[in-house]
């Protein structure tokens, strides 16, 4: 007999995913297709359920449903929407589907989105606000820098801070009319600028222009510098300016010169009664009505027109060199001559001839005794202005030199 084997094929074992998670029945009433979802790995989904459950329903206003794998359990929820009457189910376990049904969130889902977006928002919101704030201060700040900066440049402002300290000078040590608080307040508030000055330039305080140049301010020291001047420039604003008055320069030597020099040739025709006055007296024995003292040098004394005219030559020499004349001998009395006679013998006139006793000579030390000296020559050139002159007999070529010996004649 003979002995028939038959083959049997194996049956393939199942595969691994099909023995712990059979295939599951798609059930009739879900959509043949799935909105597009993205997929999410196995342990992100059954973590982050309720989170992204939370967000879809805030997003879409929809409500999720699904089965669980793990009870099968399924929790409904009635919607608190007013004037809905629609239910929404979450069912925990797998990512669910949207439900065509659902029109609102639930209950459940509401009033935790409600907190959660209002909590975040108001964080956000505060810190926002906070960051705004802050950064409008610093802003309005860092503006209000930048513009006093910008206000004017170093330069600038020390040229207007020195124009308003002379202006204050002006005020202060040369006004006629400005009532003394008016002028404390503007001494007070140019020593603040000066101050001022000093502080922002490291430098000595700012008093006169001439100062100027040694001082440096930028930036924000230019502002201050600034800031003062104009407090000081208001107030010098509120002074009475026709109060004010500017001194001159002095004037020059050869302004003095000229101006002596006009008024001796304005006085010279009144002056000739003095002379006609003398008539009839004795030389060395004049009246001394007829006299004058010479109010540079005491003790000494001339005839009243010699005098007058020797004082506005003294005022102009003394602007050209600094000091009076200094006079040795001027009138002498007839007993003068006498003693100085015997003094001097040859270089002394006779008594009773002399031009010292009838008030019209002068005898000069001072620089003026020496021809080559500047007094000497200034004299030659201006005295004669004033009617004085070197006499020809003392000149260098005369008969008696004298360098010193000077008379009136007008």
């Amino acid at each position: 007999m003979t002995e028939h084997t038959t083959e049997h094929t194996p049956a393939p074992l199942p595969r691994r995913r099909d023995i712990h998670r059979p295939a599951r029945q798609r059930r009739a009433a879900e959509p043949a297709a799935r909105p597009t979802t993205p997929r999410l790995g196995r342990r992100a989904v059954h973590a982050g359920v309720p989170v992204a459950l939370t967000v879809m329903a805030l997003t879409t206003g929809v409500v999720l449903t699904g089965n669980s794998s793990a009870s099968g359990e399924t929790r409904t929820a009635g919607s608190t929407d007013q004037g809905s009457s629609s239910v929404g189910t979450i069912e925990t376990g797998t990512f669910g589907i949207v439900s065509p049904t659902a029109s609102a969130t639930t209950a459940i889902v509401r009033p935790a989105l409600s907190g959660a977006a209002g909590a975040t928002s108001g964080a956000v919101g505060s810190d926002t606000a906070g960051s705004g704030a802050a950064k409008a201060d610093t802003e309005q700040a860092a503006s209000k820098g930048a513009a006093k900066s910008a206000a004017a440049s170093g330069d600038e402002a020390l040229s207007a801070a020195q124009e308003a300290l002379a202006r204050a000078d002006q005020v202060t040590t040369e006004s006629l009319g400005v009532p003394a608080k008016q002028r404390k307040a503007v001494a007070k508030s140019a020593a603040h600028l000066r101050d001022v000055v000093s502080d922002r330039s490291g430098g000595e305080a700012a008093s006169r222009a001439g100062e100027r140049t040694a001082l440096d301010v930028r930036g924000q020291g230019a502002a201050d510098v600034t800031d003062a001047t104009e407090d000081l420039t208001t107030l010098i604003e509120k002074t009475d300016t026709s109060a004010i008055s500017i001194t001159p320069a002095p004037a020059t030597p050869a302004e003095v010169l000229d101006a002596q020099a006009a008024a001796a040739r304005k006085a010279a025709g009144s002056l000739k009664k003095f002379a006609d006055d003398t008539e009839g007296y004795e030389n060395g024995r004049l009246a001394s009505a007829d006299l004058k003292g010479l109010s540079f040098a005491s003790g000494e004394s001339l005839r009243r027109d010699a005098a007058e005219q020797l004082e506005r030559l003294d005022a102009a020499y003394r602007a050209r060199f600094g000091e009076h004349l200094q006079i040795r001998d001027s009138y002498r009395s007839y007993e003068s001559q006498v003693s100085v006679k015997a003094s001097r013998g040859y270089l002394a006139a006779v008594p009773g001839y002399s031009d010292h006793g009838w008030g019209i000579a002068v005898d000069l030390n001072g620089g003026v005794e020496e021809r080559s000296s500047a007094q000497h020559r200034w004299l030659v050139a201006n005295a004669a202005k004033f009617g004085w002159k070197n006499p020809a007999w003392a000149q260098a070529d005369g008969r008696k030199p004298e360098a010193w010996h000077w008379e009136y004649r007008p």
